[in-house]
C-alpha cells in the first residue's frame, strides 16, 4: 500500500512512502516510513512547467489504475496563468498534464484540492479570480486529462460559484454516497470576517438547492472570529 504525501511549496514535489511491508507483514527491509524506490528510483518526483514559482497543493492515488494525480499553480510576473493538473505513472512518470482555467479569459484558476470519484471521473476544487472577484471553482476530469463534458454547464467540465458579495476559496471536496460533492473552504465578507462555507452539488455540478441557502451554507463558529475550512469528510 502506498500512501502519496502532497506535494511541497515552491515546486510539484510527490514523495511516495513504502508502506506495504509493515500492513502486510511481509519479509522486506523497508520500514515504515522508507521513500519507495520503485518510484521514480528514489520515492520522489518534481515537475515544474514554466520557471515561475510553482506551488503543489495536493496528491491523490486513482484506485483504478495506480496512477497519481496532483494538482498546483503558478505565482509569478504574469497574470491570468491557469492551475495545472499532473498525472504520473505507478513508476514515477510524468505521463500527461493539462492547465485548468475555470473561468475562461482573463481570470485566474488556483486549484487547492484532488479526489477520485466513483465513477472513475477526478474532480478537483479551488478558486477563479476575474478582476478582485474570488470564487468557488469545481472541475471534473476523465481519466484523459479531458474536462468531464457532463459536468457543469458549456462543456467546459467546471462550475464556478459566487458566494455573496465578497470572496471565497475551496479548500477540499468530498463525494457523497450517491455521487453528490460538497465543497468546503471559506467567505469573506466585504466587512472582512471570515466564515466557513459549505457547497453541496448534484453530480452534475448543478447547485443542490435543498441543502442551506440554495445549495450554500455560512457558519461562524465564533461570532466576529475567522473560522475556516481546510478539509471535510465523509462518513
Amino acid at each position: 500500500m502506498r500512501q502519496v504525501y502532497s506535494p511541497l511549496p515552491g515546486t510539484f514535489t510527490f514523495t511516495v512512502l513504502t508502506l506495504a511491508a509493515v500492513l502486510m507483514n511481509t519479509p522486506s527491509t523497508a520500514q515504515f516510513g522508507d521513500l519507495d524506490d520503485s518510484f521514480s528510483s528514489d520515492g520522489k518526483v518534481t515537475y515544474g512547467s514554466n520557471g515561475f514559482n510553482e506551488r503543489g497543493y495536493a496528491a491523490t492515488l486513482r484506485s483504478e489504475d495506480g496512477t497519481i494525480w496532483a494538482v498546483g499553480t503558478s505565482y509569478g510576473s504574469v497574470l491570468g496563468i491557469p492551475s495545472r493538473l499532473v498525472k504520473i505513472s505507478d513508476a514515477g512518470a510524468v505521463m500527461n498534464t493539462t492547465q485548468v482555467n475555470a473561468g475562461g479569459t482573463g481570470s485566474e484558476t488556483k486549484l487547492y484540492a484532488v479526489k477520485e470519484l466513483q465513477n472513475g471521473r477526478m474532480i478537483t476544487a479551488g478558486e477563479v479570480i476575474s478582476g478582485s472577484s474570488f470564487d468557488f471553482a469545481v472541475c471534473s476530469f476523465t481519466s484523459g486529462l479531458n474536462p468531464d463534458l457532463l459536468f457543469g454547464i458549456g462543456g467546459t467540465g467546471c462550475v464556478t460559484t459566487t458566494i455573496g458579495s465578497g470572496n471565497s476559496k475551496a479548500w477540499d471536496v468530498a463525494e457523497l454516497s450517491g455521487g453528490d460533492l460538497v465543497v468546503a473552504g471559506y467567505y469573506e465578507s466585504t466587512d472582512g470576517l471570515l466564515y466557513t462555507a459549505l457547497a453541496k452539488y448534484y453530480s452534475s455540478g448543478f447547485l443542490d438547492s435543498d441543502f442551506g441557502n440554495d445549495g450554500i451554507t455560512l457558519d461562524a463558529w465564533i461570532m466576529n472570529e475567522e473560522t475556516f475550512a481546510h478539509a471535510v469528510a465523509v462518513q
